[in-house]
């Protein structure tokens, strides 16, 4: 699952944000829940993002818990 600046990619398709608002939501909810619950990482599909982030509930709300970073490629030369 990614998530981009139009909606969430999962492996059962992409809701868009821009035309079904409140399934992008629920979508982000159920997939940041899940990650939250399980542990998992999230990878931003985001430009610019350095590594994988560790969600975790705040209340009602999800939040950053930390950030782990992507390893440099080793030198290939």
């Amino acid at each position: 699952m990614s998530s981009s600046g139009t909606g969430i990619t999962t492996t059962s398709g992409t809701v868009r944000g821009r035309r079904h608002p409140a399934g992008a939501r629920a979508t982000r909810r159920r997939v940041l829940g899940r990650a939250a619950g399980n542990n998992a990482l999230v990878i931003p599909a985001h430009p610019g993002c350095h590594g994988t982030a560790e969600m975790v509930r705040d209340g009602s709300k999800f939040a950053i818990e930390g950030w782990a970073p992507f390893a440099p490629y080793p030198n290939q030369g």
